[in-house]
């Protein structure tokens, strides 16, 4: 039972809208609905769950399947899109991903595979091959020492291992530096010389010999009675050999130190597997993508020779098809790199992915993509350094791997905005919007990092954008010298066709520590942001803006998070019909949040912090009609007030400040015809204030619904107003005052104060008080009596004669006496005085009361 992976694993699942989604990838056997088995090893050890869960934008998990089975494969988007491949297909053995770059192998082919290169110690580019360069460097030869390097030069020669791998030495190559990679030694024949001769004797048989002498004689001589004796001499020996030669052997030649061998190729692996390798010309592999839709059945894949693919090869219309099929299902492959090394040029697939790395610039791939009627230029995984600023024309969209994996870093002393519209300059200011009149549409960025490197520039910004139907999502803008993003489009409207539809897509952005603000709009109108994050910029966190007649910044917006930036957090200046879920604005050096324009609508707000250098409040509303809900304001620092309101028609309800002891303002209103409700706490340092109005001008018509406490003055009132509806609850601790200022004014009716408090020392305050008694008035008495009632808790204001009513409160049974006046003659901030006179006496002790209401 054999192995392989899954061909769609190690990709994100693209829905119909072109944005990543989630999805569950389920595994059946071929045409039925039971479950088959899926493992997350090799080995087909470990099973893996069925379904697969694949997360919204992360890469789909590995699995393995089984060999022996045929599967059915069934992909649920989460947006409904159902991708179902019966039957599955065996694309790819593990084997076909697994070779790592470097990798050296025994083959008896006679021509190359795709990918790999005779190891003959060739010098190659490092450019080219830097993928191989970066695996074995200059080990095997420097090449011409700064472009290329050698292959291993395997020619006529074996391998041994690296004699110390592992780290510790076997000592079983010691004639050579068995330690070094690269190392090389040996030879096919080898001279003996003396000392490598092994010690030895010979052996002898002497036939044996003999010797000749020549010598004086000896004799005796016969005659008379006695003889004669000659004494002996001396003689020699003749010389004499046996014929015992010992004869030479050997001829003084190398001996052979070749031990039984097989010839075959040795290559190396030179590029990383791709899908064209995976793929791979073979009949079983053709049929393999045929099965599962890659490639029609019927494709001719044909067949070519040498390096490179002829342009009228079928092969060439095989890797074309291949290519439109592959990124028509929303794979990324590297298929377009690796035929462009062959010399096959390929038309970007269905879904147009154009890879920088394919073309001699970034300017040029974004070019080809616009050639082509738009796509996506993709960047690779790490850093790519831009030398010239990059313009994108309509429907090119700039895409990494992801913002946190893709980095397009500006190159020191760019001095320059990094990415550009088409257009931007001659459009910028002119109150353009058509298609016709050069505006751009349909371009954008996603799964990437801008780095401006602020710090090796004199000027430049991140982005500048004159378009409309953005499509931006998963960026982080930071760094840049001067504004982070900044886009403008016109105070016009108008479609001729689909090109001119205003609304786009923009979510999940970062703009962090650029050198002015961090995102400035002037449009398009009617972008539809999901997600904006601003911090640490040198300017405006978020600001929107609107000129008339010349561009307009409205948005639907879902949420801002602005914080620790060293102007205002959010800022909407002059725009109009802005739409915001959710604002959260904290630790910016200035306010939080500035409303200076009109019809701008924010459902909840958090304000946390604001003002730390400069302003007097976290959040001011200059502009008109404006409307905020769910108001929470915190903790501005020792003197920062809450929430200020200068201009007019404006609504903020369900308001919460707390001040934190601050000695500033909580709830400050000058302008006219505002609507706030809410509640104020806290402002109790030296000089807080809870509630100030008309303080700059007399208010008019505005409508105040607010309750306190703890402050150090609930509610001043600085000018008498006209119009005003006040519904005001308090409560006043000790050393606390519960109102200052002036009451309403004696003259407008259509004043309505309603006002209740206490203070800590159990003190009432009322801006209406019904059932006050006061006085004796003796009814058997004719004369004019003077009788006073006290009046202390009309805020300490003297209410005007005409609001307060009164009468005469007898409960007795006696009918005698007779009313001639009851007058109210005088009115302080204390007492009520009444002159009472009657015409008939009652003719017996009978006393009544003055009851009366009194109100400001």
């Amino acid at each position: 039972m054999g192995s392989f992976v899954h061909i769609l694993d190690q990709r994100r699942l693209i829905g119909a809208g072109g944005s990543t989604v989630a999805g569950d990838m389920y595994f059946y056997y071929s045409g039925t609905s039971v479950t088959a088995p899926v493992f997350l090893d090799s080995a087909l050890t470990i099973p893996s769950a069925n379904p697969v869960v694949i997360a919204a934008g992360e890469i789909i998990p590995l699995v393995f399947l089984d060999s022996s089975v045929t599967y059915r494969r069934v992909i649920e988007y989460a947006d409904g899109t159902i991708d179902e491949q019966d039957p599955l297909g065996v694309l790819a053995t593990e084997g076909d991903l697994g070779v790592p770059v470097g990798s050296i192998l025994d083959y008896s082919g006679g021509s190359l595979p795709e990918g790999y290169l005779f190891c003959d110690g060739t010098a190659i580019s490092r450019s080219t091959y830097s993928d191989l360069f970066a695996a074995i460097g200059t080990v095997y030869g420097p090449g011409n020492g700064s472009t290329t390097f050698n292959l291993p030069d395997y020619r006529g020669r074996v391998a041994a291992g690296k004699d110390n791998m592992g780290g510790t030495a076997a000592n079983r190559l010691t004639t050579i530096t068995g330690t070094t990679l690269g190392a090389t030694g040996g030879a096919e024949t080898h001279t003996l010389i003396t000392g490598e001769i092994p010690t030895h004797n010979h052996t002898l048989t002497d036939p044996g010999h003999t010797h000749t002498t020549t010598a004086t004689g000896a004799g005796q001589g016969h005659g008379a009675s006695s003889p004669v004796v000659v004494e002996y001499g001396s003689g020699t020996t003749g010389s004499a050999t046996t014929g015992i030669t010992l004869a030479d052997t050997g001829g003084g030649g190398a001996h052979n130190n070749l031990q039984p061998t097989l010839i075959s190729n040795k290559i190396i692996k030179a590029v990383p597997g791709n899908f064209l390798s995976l793929i791979d010309l073979l009949p079983d592999n053709k049929a393999n993508a045929s099965a599962v839709g890659i490639l029609p059945s019927d494709t001719d894949l044909g067949s070519f020779t040498g390096s490179t693919i002829p342009d009228d090869s079928t092969v060439k219309a095989a890797l074309q098809a291949l290519e439109t099929a592959t990124e028509g299902r929303t794979l990324i492959t590297d298929l377009a790199s690796t035929a462009s090394g062959m010399g096959v040029e390929l038309v970007a697939g269905a879904m147009r992915y154009f890879r920088v790395g394919d073309y001699p610039s970034q300017q040029a791939a974004i070019d080809a993509a616009e050639s082509a009627g738009g796509g996506y230029v993709l960047f690779p995984p790490g850093r790519t350094t831009l030398d010239a600023q990059l313009v994108l024309p309509s429907t090119v969209i700039l895409m990494g791997y992801g913002r946190n994996v893709t980095e397009l870093f500006v190159a020191n002393g760019l001095n320059a905005t990094a990415i550009k519209s088409s257009g931007f300059d001659a459009l910028t200011g002119q109150n353009k919007w058509l298609v016709s009149d050069g505006v751009q549409y349909g371009l954008g960025l996603k799964g990437l990092r801008l780095n401006g490197n602020k710090a090796n520039q004199t000027s430049g910004g991140g982005v500048q954008f004159y378009a409309k139907g953005l499509c931006v999502e998963d960026v982080i803008i930071h760094d840049c010298y001067g504004v982070g993003w900044y886009s403008e489009g016109g105070d016009v409207a108008g479609q001729t066709d689909y090109t001119d539809l205003p609304e786009g897509f923009f979510d999940r952005v970062w703009c962090r520590n650029n050198g002015s603000h961090g995102f400035q709009f002037r449009g398009p109108h009617d972008l539809n942001i999901g997600s904006i994050f601003s911090n640490q910029n040198g300017g405006k966190g978020v600001y929107f803006e609107r000129s008339s007649g010349v561009y307009s910044g409205s948005a639907d917006v879902g949420l801002i998070h602005s914080y620790a930036n060293t102007d205002v957090g959010v800022e909407i200046n002059g725009s109009s019909q802005i739409r915001i879920r959710q604002v959260i604005s904290e630790s910016n050096y200035k306010e939080g949040l500035v409303v200076a324009g009109w019809f701008n609508q924010i459902s909840m707000l958090q304000l946390y912090t604001n003002a730390r250098t400069s302003g007097s409040f976290n959040a001011v509303i200059s502009g008109w009609n404006n409307s905020i809900g769910d108001c929470q304001i915190k903790d501005g620092g020792e003197s920062v007030g809450g929430l200020q309101i200068t201009g007019a028609r404006n609504q903020v309800s369900g308001l919460d400040v707390d001040g934190e002891a601050s000695t500033g303002v909580g709830l400050d209103v000058s302008g006219n015809f505002n609507k706030v409700s809410g509640h104020i706490e806290d402002y109790s340092g030296v000089g807080g204030i809870g509630i100030r109005t008309g303080n700059s001008s007399q208010l008019a018509q505005s409508r105040i619904d607010v309750d306190f406490t703890n402050c150090k003055t609930g509610w001043s009132n600085a000018s008498a107003g006209s119009l005003n509806h006040y519904n005001v609850n308090g409560y006043a601790a000790t050393g606390q005052t519960f109102f200052t200022g002036n009451g309403p004014s004696g003259t407008d009716e259509n004043e309505s104060w309603n006002v209740r408090g206490l203070d800590q020392a159990g003190n009432n305050y009322f801006s209406e008080i019904r059932k006050l008694s006061g006085g004796t008035i003796d009814l058997n008495s004719t004369s004019e009596q003077t009788i006073t009632v006290a009046c202390t808790e009309l805020l300490g204001l003297t209410p005007e004669p005409e609001d307060v009513t009164y009468n005469i409160y007898y409960t007795g049974s006696n009918t005698t006496w007779a009313l001639q006046y009851l007058r109210l003659s005088a009115v302080s901030s204390s007492l009520l005085t009444f002159k009472v006179k009657l015409s008939t006496a009652a003719g017996s002790t009978e006393t009544a009361q003055i009851i009366c209401s009194a109100r400001l």
